[in-house]
Order: C-alpha cells, then sequence, then structure tokens
C-alpha cells in the first residue's frame, strides 16, 4: 500500500513540476519590440507566423479599446508537424486548427492526451494556431479567425503553433503562414476586452 502511494506522489511531483517548467518556457514568448504598429479602424496589417518558433512577434499592438478581426490566413509553405503533413479527419493540409490526438493510432494516445497538458494552450489541437497579447493568456487564433476580438490588455500580438515544448519538438515542425489582423472599430462599452 506505501510503495503505491510513493509511486503516485512521485508521478504527481513529476506532473507539477513539468507543468510549471512547461509554463515558464511559454513566458519566455514576450514581447521585446518598443517599435509596434498601432492600428486605427480601418487599418490592417499583415505578419508571419514561423512554426518552428517557439514565439512570433507581429510587430502589432493591440489594444483593449478596439476591436480587431484576424484575416487572409494563407499558407506560405506547407505546414507539417513532424510527420503529420494533413488532417486525417478531412484529408486536408494542415492549417488553422492542426490535427486532433484522436485521429492517430490509438496506442498514441495515452502519450498524447498526457504530453497535450504540456502544451502553451491545452484545450486546443495539436498544431493549432494560438497567440496572445503581451503577457496575457493565451488563446486560439483559428477560434478568432475572421470573428471581432478585443484583448484584456494592451501589447503585442504574439502568435505560434501549439506544440509541446520539449525534446525537439518545435524543431521537427515546418512552414510558415500570413495572417492579417485589422482594426474593425473603436469598443463603444467602454470594456476592457476580451471577447
Amino acid at each position: 500500500m506505501n510503495l503505491k502511494w510513493t509511486f503516485f506522489s512521485a508521478a504527481l511531483s513529476v506532473l507539477v513540476f513539468l507543468t510549471a517548467c512547461s509554463r515558464s518556457t511559454y513566458q519566455a514568448c514576450r514581447t521585446k519590440n518598443d517599435d509596434l504598429v498601432t492600428l486605427d479602424p480601418g487599418q490592417s496589417k499583415a505578419f508571419l507566423v514561423n512554426y518552428e518558433k517557439k514565439c512570433n512577434a507581429s510587430g502589432i499592438k493591440l489594444e483593449p479599446t478596439k476591436i480587431y478581426r484576424f484575416s487572409d490566413f494563407s499558407v506560405v509553405s506547407p505546414l507539417i508537424d513532424g510527420s503529420i503533413d494533413s488532417d486525417r479527419r478531412t484529408g486536408q493540409p494542415l492549417g488553422l486548427k492542426g490535427w486532433n490526438t484522436f485521429q492517430l493510432s490509438w496506442f498514441t494516445w495515452p502519450g498524447l492526451i498526457v504530453g497535450g497538458w504540456f502544451r502553451p494552450l491545452p484545450s486546443a489541437d495539436w498544431y493549432e494556431l494560438i497567440g496572445k497579447v503581451g503577457d496575457g493568456a493565451f488563446f486560439s487564433l483559428a477560434d478568432q479567425y475572421m470573428k471581432e476580438y478585443s484583448p484584456k490588455q494592451e501589447g503585442e500580438l504574439l502568435a505560434l503553433a501549439n506544440d509541446f515544448p520539449w525534446f525537439g519538438r518545435y524543431e521537427n515542425n515546418q512552414g510558415r503562414v500570413r495572417l492579417t489582423a485589422e482594426c474593425v472599430r473603436l469598443r463603444t462599452d467602454g470594456g476592457s476586452g476580451g471577447k
């Protein structure tokens, strides 16, 4: 009985440690750019996201007093996550939504499910395009695509693929995409964003 609890507490300690390490890995995805473009209503700017990098700075400053839309998603070079180059549910090349654990062989599921908790946004699919504003929380750029979005805080828009942070998981990624951020209008409700 003691051996079982010892194993359980050791496994739990390792999981807590790995979670803390993965979160600190992604905390490094911060803006260091003081020369940011601020968009006014009607203005837009395109930026590139390299899926091999753990953090892509857009050069665009988002503000909670404005409403934005992400559009014009285009693949500049094919997206490949290791050996996965298509969504096996649809047969289509990888895009904004990435791929789902359950489209692979069942014997890979346990490792992918556990490993999934160490991605920057565990609730999103693998290789899904995600982002964050400044030091804020990660969100799915795929879910916000062609929808109105207002950040909770001011800062630079950062983007990356939702992937496991260690053991060469970003180094086996390939592909680049272009995405456009457009300022649609000013907020009229005086809110602080987060839509």
